[in-house]
């Protein structure tokens, strides 16, 4: 054993020192083989090359977590621009989002403009369609305010004829249709709500029927030349019927009938009262039949017709206040035995009113020379008002032509009497502003109304007229109101805290005298008035003997309030005043009361 450790200590001493070893220490690039063919020189040179190829493994290993560090930190600011450019988009999303909902709004707002617009629009059309006065009489020139509408290849003749106590329509061309009018003669414009119809009829038979027939009347509800209703008066032989009908898709159909006596040759009333959901039917003045309906939304469009043989109408009137005064005739209530009841559930084509006018069956019913040329014959009041006193004759006195002391004379004159067809609200005295109030022309008069449209105005608004102050006075204007207004004259004015006020509601349909004592209100009287509207002009009339107590209300000239316990010891001013909703003045009078000589 020690032979053998011997030996390997030599042979390791060898081969250390052996100058091929030791070469292999000192370079690489300059090993060489000890010998050719020596394999363990070449083990060692291969162990070597693995050592080394181990070492480099292990740098790119030490190198390995540097690069991951570098690549997540790569990722995540990658994470981070993504983060910041959704934020961005979420900004810019929400941006959008609130200038769309700016827009929706600015659009919505819009919308109600064009609302508001048309709402004008329509109510200024219906203004002009529905006439100011509140009574009718239609002796207009035919070709201007009438249209006819032809059936069955008839071509009618419907003119003015002149007699010596009136004038009357005639339809001069013979017809004959047993069920539906032969011809109607439509009023263009003019929309009766709640009111009267009323027209005298004269018949004659017709040349083309062997029997004694004849046939004519009212239009109503007429909605397009295939729906409409009529109410006929017709002659058969000796019997007389007056008969409701209806058209719904050009389709008749028979509503009621009712016999009467009637005189065939002579000139027959025939009265029709539309409320809201009844129709009363007068005729010659006597109820004979009640319609009860069951929906009022169908328009009331209303013309005459004839059916079989010739007509004439005359004393054609439409209209809801004072309306018998005149007709000149009292319409009286019959029995209810003796009158006829039914219920008209109307159709769906009255209650929708969803099919499309045919414009081509209308014509102009224009005769020549017919009544239109003739000057002295001419009726320029197209837009009649109520009386004469509607109308301006008086002498026009304003501020703008005295001097200076004829202003100041007047001014010290309180007591004046007030009738000028101008408005200078410079004259007047508001307890807004006068800004508030303007002064609008319409048809030739000039109308004083709170600033703004008729669903906005500003409510318990005054305007007072400052140059008169007056103890027993006689004080009028016309007034007309929307929907769901109250409006009305106030006197005995000292200050907006002490006054007396008249005012009319549409709302309530009633009449209201109040006064305020150190702004405190107290209603003395209230009276319901059944034919308060909003599509009428009121004439309000003030009769005021101030220290006596006594004050007389009037409406359209029947006379309302008397009241003998209230009275005044000042001088008290006079104006217009809204307690709420809109409303438009015109034609204010003040008169002051002469003293009676003895």
């Amino acid at each position: 054993m020690k032979y053998f450790f011997v030996l390997f200590i030599l042979v390791f001493f060898s081969l250390g020192f052996n100058p091929h070893i030791l070469a292999l220490r000192d370079s690489n690039e300059n090993f060489k083989s000890i010998n050719k063919g020596n394999f363990f020189a070449n083990d060692l040179k291969n162990y070597k090359d693995e050592l080394d190829s181990q070492i480099n493994n292990f740098k790119k290993n030490e190198e390995l977590p540097n690069e991951v560090d570098f690549q997540l930190k790569e990722l995540n600011d990658l994470l981070n621009i993504v983060r910041d450019t959704q934020n961005a988009q979420k900004d810019e999303l929400m941006k959008f989002s609130n200038s769309l909902e700016q827009t929706k709004l600015s659009l919505l707002k819009m919308l109600s403009e064009y609302e508001n617009r048309i709402d004008q629009l329509e109510y200024d059309i219906m203004e002009i369609k529905k006439f100011d006065p509140y009574i009718e009489k239609f002796n207009y020139p035919i070709s201007k305010y009438w249209l006819k509408i032809d059936f069955n290849n008839l071509k009618s003749y419907w003119k003015f004829q002149k007699n010596k106590n009136y004038i009357s329509i005639i339809q001069e061309i013979d017809s004959i249709s047993l069920k539906k009018p032969s011809t109607i003669l439509l009023l263009k414009h003019h929309k009766l709500m709640d009111g009267y119809i009323n027209v005298d009829l004269l018949e004659k038979p017709s040349n083309l029927s062997k029997i004694n027939q004849s046939s004519s009347g009212i239009i109503f509800n007429f909605i397009n030349a295939q729906n409409y209703r009529f109410i006929e008066l017709s002659f058969l032989n000796n019997q007389s019927l007056i008969i409701v009908n209806e058209v719904v898709n050009d389709s008749y159909k028979k509503i009621i009938s009712k016999s009467v006596e009637a005189v065939e040759n002579e000139f027959n009333s025939l009265t029709c009262e539309f409320l809201d959901r009844k129709i009363n039917i007068f005729f010659n003045y006597k109820k004979i039949i009640e319609i009860n309906v069951t929906n009022s939304d169908a328009k009331n469009t209303i013309g005459l017709f004839t059916k079989i043989g010739t007509s004439a109408f005359k004393n054609i009137l439409s209209g809801n206040i004072y309306f018998e005064k005149h007709l000149k005739h009292k319409l009286l209530n019959s029995d209810d035995k003796d009158i006829s009841k039914i219920i008209l559930n109307d159709s769906y084509r009255f209650s929708k009113k969803i099919s499309r006018d045919d414009l081509s069956v209308y014509r102009i019913p224009y005769a020549n020379k017919d009544y239109d040329n003739h000057a002295d014959e001419e009726i320029y009041n197209v837009y009649p008002v109520p009386d004469s006193n509607s109308y301006y004759e008086e002498k026009n006195v304003t501020f703008d032509n005295l001097n200076k002391d004829d202003i100041e004379q007047k001014k010290e004159e309180l007591c004046n009497n007030y009738s000028n067809n101008e408005f200078y609200l410079n004259e007047w005295l508001s307890n807004n502003t006068l800004y508030n109030w303007r002064v609008d022309n319409e048809f030739g008069i000039n109308r004083v109304s709170v600033l703004g449209d008729y669903k906005n105005s500003i409510s318990k608004a005054s305007l007072v007229y400052r140059y008169s102050s007056c103890n027993s006075v006689n004080l009028s204007a016309y007034v007309k109101l929307e929907y769901n207004s109250e409006a009305g004259l106030l006197f005995r004015y000292d200050n907006r805290e002490n006054m007396y006020i008249v005012t009319i509601s549409t709302k309530n349909k009633e009449i209201i005298l109040k006064k305020y004592k150190n702004n405190k209100e107290t209603v003395i009287r209230s009276e319901y008035i059944k034919n308060i509207n909003s599509f009428q002009r009121h004439h309000i009339l003030i009769y005021d003997e101030g220290e006596k107590g006594n004050i007389n209300i009037f409406l359209d000239d029947s006379k309302i309030f008397f009241i003998n316990n209230e009275p005044y010891y000042k001088s008290g001013l006079f104006g217009f005043y809204v307690e709420y909703g809109y409303s438009t003045f015109d034609t204010f009078k003040i008169y002051k009361k002469e003293e009676k000589k003895n």
